[in-house]
């Protein structure tokens, strides 16, 4: 956490700085007891921060919780920046590097109105992607899916939108050839890919066609 050496029991102290901040339109103020904080614009211009500004224990605790905040935002930006993340799983991210729980409610919220987080979008290019390498049924995706933090509704809804019969046939063939090259027999291709989640009956019959 940024702040340092200070406490809700301190009143009265004086803003000495008030400068912006290198990320996103965040603000940086330095109290007179050498303690720094994050703040965000929009309570910079709210609270009419500024340098000598006066602050009582009310003001300062409200500093230190958007500062939290804002702290809590600028992490999110970086981590979305090097990787996507479903909701859930942002969540975690942020619980473990031990943000409030306010703070990380507020946060997701934001970064969802903003389109930063967007459960099915990152769904829908997972799955483009998995389709891409023929390799799983439906059901596989789904359950993929909802273990990465996507609501089994979502999960369902872009699976079946996504995968056709024409695009589960293909699967089911590269799968099929890919065993066959293997050497594999029927019993054992046809086993292998109803454990996969794959319609046993249609395994059969596209094995037929191809053999």
């Amino acid at each position: 956490m940024l702040e340092e050496n200070s406490n809700s029991q301190n009143v009265n102290l004086k803003i000495i700085s008030c400068r912006r901040g290198a990320s996103h339109g965040s603000y940086r103020i330095t109290l007179g007891d050498g303690s720094s904080f994050f703040l965000s614009a929009d309570f910079v211009l709210k609270h009419r921060i500024k340098a000598e500004l006066v602050i009582d224990s009310l003001l300062y605790n409200e500093i230190v919780n958007e500062s939290e905040y804002v702290e809590t935002y600028l992490k999110s930006l970086s981590l979305l920046s090097r990787q996507s993340y479903t909701r859930l799983n942002l969540i975690r991210k942020l619980n473990e590097k031990g943000y409030t729980q306010t703070s990380v409610d507020r946060t997701v919220h934001e970064l969802e109105s903003r389109g930063f987080i967007d459960d099915r979008d990152y769904a829908h290019k997972w799955v483009e992607s998995r389709i891409r390498k023929k390799l799983d049924s439906a059901p596989l995706l789904v359950s993929n899916l909802v273990k990465k933090g996507i609501s089994q509704t979502i999960a369902k809804s872009v699976v079946n939108s996504l995968y056709s019969m024409e695009v589960e046939n293909r699967i089911i063939q590269k799968n099929i050839e890919r065993l066959l090259n293997r050497g594999k027999e029927k019993d054992y291709i046809a086993t292998s890919l109803s454990r996969k989640g794959f319609n046993l009956k249609k395994v059969l019959e596209i094995y037929n066609n191809l053999v």
